[in-house]
C-alpha cells in the first residue's frame, strides 16, 4: 500500500521530465510489474522481497544505481534487504534511512550501508527515537580554569544517587575519553563514586574478541558503566544508555553524534569543554544543542565564530 501511494506521488513529480518511476511490490502480479521494469524506468519503488527477486532474474541492472532510499528500516526484511544490497555498488551512490525511532534495526543498518561521515537529520520528536537521541539534554560545562577530574567526581557522585534509587533498573553510562592513560586516570574517580557497580572498557589494545565481550557484558547490564577511548569505534554500539559523558570530544564529529544517539529518551549527554584545546570542535557541539533546541552559552558561540575564521586563514 504504502510502495503504490509512493509510486503515485512520484508520477506526479516526474510528470513533466521525462523520467519513469515503476513500482515492484508484493501483492501485485509480477509479470505485470517485469513488464514495467522492461520497458525503462528511472526511479523504482518496491520492498525488498521484489526488488530482489527482480535483481536476481537480471531484470534489474543495480550496479548503475546512484541512490538507495530506505523507508521504515525498522520494518524491513533484513536478510531480503542484506541480499538486496550486496548486488548494488559500494562506493559511488547515495544512501538515506527513514526510521520512526533509532531502533536496533536502524543503527545495524546505519553500521552495515552508511559510511562514517554520514548526516542525522531530526525531524520532530513525535515519538522518535532518533529525535530524542539528537534533542535530548544536553549539559556543556566550561572547565577551562578548572580540573576535570574535580568536575567527573559530581557528575558520577549524581549518578551514583540515581544508581543506588534505581536499583530495580539498570543504569548504563558511557565515558568518552581521549586515551587509555585518560581512562585509567578516571577509573578511580568512577569507582569510588560507585563502588558496587562494575565497569569495564574498551580500547584498541584489546582483541576483538576481549573488545565484544566487554560491550556485551555491558549491553547485558552486568556492567554500569563503559569507558572507551578515542581510538576504538562505535562498532556493535546497538543500545541504549541513560548518560552519556565527553570527558573528551572526539576528534570527528561523526563519533560524537554516533554515541549522542545511544541516549535514550530520559537521558542526558554531559560534554566537558576546554576553551584552550576544544575550539575547532566547538562548531560540533553547537550543532548538537541546536538539535536539541538548547540556547548554546555565548562562550560557545564565541568560540565558533572564532574557529570558523581561525580555519579561513
Amino acid at each position: 500500500m504504502i510502495a503504490a501511494e509512493l509510486h503515485n506521488d512520484a508520477n506526479q513529480l516526474l510528470y513533466h521530465t521525462g523520467k519513469r518511476a515503476v513500482s515492484a511490490c508484493c501483492g501485485v502480479k509480477y509479470k505485470l510489474q517485469r513488464k514495467q521494469i522492461l520497458l525503462g524506468c528511472d526511479l523504482i519503488i518496491g520492498t525488498a522481497q521484489r526488488l530482489l527477486a527482480f535483481v536476481r532474474e537480471g531484470k534489474i541492472a543495480v550496479q548503475f544505481v546512484k541512490i538507495v532510499v530506505i523507508d521504515r528500516v525498522e520494518d524491513i526484511d533484513e536478510e531480503a534487504l542484506k541480499s538486496f544490497m550486496e548486488y548494488c555498488p559500494k562506493d559511488e551512490r547515495q544512501m538515506c534511512l527513514f526510521t520512526s525511532g533509532m531502533t536496533t534495526e536502524c543503527q545495524q543498518c546505519i553500521g552495515n550501508y552508511l559510511h562514517s561521515d554520514f548526516l542525522y537529520v531530526s525531524l520532530d520528536k513525535l515519538g522518535s527515537r532518533t529525535a530524542f537521541a539528537l534533542s535530548g539534554k544536553h549539559l556543556v560545562i566550561d572547565v577551562s580554569s578548572a580540573s576535570k577530574n574535580e568536575f567527573m567526581i559530581s557528575i558520577f557522585n549524581d549518578i551514583g544517587k540515581l544508581y543506588v534509587a534505581n536499583s530495580d533498573r539498570k543504569v548504563k553510562v558511557i565515558v568518552f575519553l581521549d586515551s587509555i592513560a585518560a581512562t585509567n586516570e578516571i577509573r578511580p574517580i568512577v569507582m569510588s563514586q560507585l563502588p558496587s557497580a562494575q565497569l569495564v572498557s574498551v580500547d584498541d589494545e584489546q582483541t576483538n574478541t576481549e573488545r565484544q565481550s566487554e560491550i556485551e557484558q555491558f549491553k547485558q547490564g552486568q556492567s554500569v558503566v563503559l569507558m572507551m577511548c578515542e581510538t576504538s569505534n562505535c562498532e556493535g554500539f546497538f543500545f541504549t544508555v541513560d548518560h552519556l559523558i565527553f570527558h573528551d570530544i572526539p576528534s570527528k564529529s561523526e563519533v560524537y553524534f554516533q554515541l549522542v544517539c545511544t541516549v535514550g529518551e530520559n537521558g542526558t549527554v554531559t560534554t566537558l569543554y576546554d576553551r584552550h584545546v576544544d575550539l575547532f570542535k566547538s562548531l560540533t557541539i553547537l550543532t548538537a544543542l541546536k538539535n536539541a533546541k538548547q540556547k548554546p552559552p555565548y562562550w560557545l558561540c564565541d568560540d565558533s565564530l572564532r574557529a570558523v575564521v581561525k580555519s579561513d586563514l
